[in-house]
């Protein structure tokens, strides 16, 4: 019995060093794989980032074949708005079209003719009292033009409104004339403020407005909100004289009994861009272009006097289809705008027929 167990003894004590040994080379086997896998990442990684510094290389070598590496844009040279003027120019459609922040124009100790007015980050403030004005120091010499304002009365139940020039003469836009009551243009011939530019638009204190003006030759169109409101079609025969106590003054701010601030006061005007002279022989130059053009408008004129219209109105527009910048031209635009007035697009609703 002794010599049995002692045998088992001695081969336990062989067969235990064995299992180790292939115990450490199974974990040495699992090691070495792991670390293959290691390198295998590494050198894909190594590739990857050769590759895309031979692209790099290769980008740098077309740039400079191309004439060398792009320079950095120094925008302290750029031309800039003209901000002392408080106007912004682009070229839109082969017309300058010309933003001028009125706003930014106005000094209350230099324009203010009646009235307590205030100037602050929120905007130009009026204080409730009788017949503020205030003047705005800028001249539009365009007889077309687009008027942008936003304001919110707090306080208030009168009229508030701009002097403006149209074709000529002056007008005064006002909104919540006559106890809240009427929007429209004054200095029509007509019972004031009800006249003939006039409908019913209360406005609500607190709120704030966005309007658009649209002063053109032949009619005057008003916006609330983005809403066509009112038309008014006119050319200006029947406007009689009133410059409200403005003076000399081409554009002022007027209002009666209300807390009003104005927000935002933008004219924005468009004019034809001065035609270049190339001077060659073959398109001929502007001063040659001038002549064409006159003698066009006079046969136009022409079949005008002979009652002949169609035919006149076919020269005009050939005229502006092939001069389109040239400042002659402006004639021919002219007298096919009398010819055939540009009409707003009606709002559907029939709030912008005249009343």
């Amino acid at each position: 019995m002794n010599r049995f167990l002692l045998t088992v003894a001695v081969i336990s004590l062989f067969a235990a060093p064995a299992q180790l040994v292939a115990d450490v080379n199974s974990e040495n086997e699992l090691l070495k794989k792991q670390i293959a896998e290691l390198e295998a990442k590494i050198r894909a990684t190594k590739s990857a980032n050769a590759t895309i510094s031979r692209s790099i290389d290769t980008k740098d070598k077309q740039i400079e074949r191309l004439g060398g590496k792009p320079q950095e844009i120094d925008y302290s040279k750029m031309p800039k708005d003209d901000v002392s003027s408080g106007s912004t120019s682009r070229t839109v459609g082969g017309r300058i079209e010309t933003t001028t922040d009125l706003l930014a124009k106005i000094d209350v100790a230099k324009h203010k003719i009646s009235g307590n007015w205030t100037k602050g980050s929120n905007g130009l403030r009026v204080a409730i009292a009788n017949d503020c004005k205030i003047a705005i120091p800028h001249d539009i010499t365009e007889t077309d033009y687009d008027l942008e304002l936003e304001f919110t009365r707090a306080q208030g139940n009168e009229g508030f409104g701009l002097y403006l020039p149209a074709n000529g003469k002056h007008i005064l836009w006002q909104i919540s004339a006559s106890g809240n009551k009427y929007l429209g243009f004054n200095n029509f011939i007509g019972n004031d403020p009800k006249n003939p530019s006039g409908i019913e638009n209360p406005i609500n204190n607190g709120s704030r407005y966005k309007v658009n003006i649209q002063v053109r030759r032949t009619y005057l169109k008003v916006s609330l909100d983005g809403r066509p409101v009112m038309v008014y079609r006119t050319n200006f025969s029947n406007v009689k004289p009133n410059n409200w106590g403005f003076g000399d003054a081409s554009m002022g701010i007027i209002s009666w009994w209300n807390d009003v601030t104005i927000h935002s006061l933008k004219v924005t005007t468009t004019k034809a861009r001065p035609a270049t002279t190339t001077g060659n022989t073959t398109g001929g130059s502007s001063a040659a272009d001038a002549e064409k053009i006159k003698d066009k408008i006079k046969l136009a004129n022409l079949f005008l006097r002979n009652g002949l219209k169609d035919k006149a109105i076919g020269v005009l527009r050939g005229v502006t289809f092939k001069y389109p910048d040239h400042p002659a031209a402006q004639e021919a635009k002219d007298l096919l705008e009398k010819l055939q007035p540009k009409e707003p697009k009606p709002d559907g609703d029939g709030k912008d027929e005249l009343k």
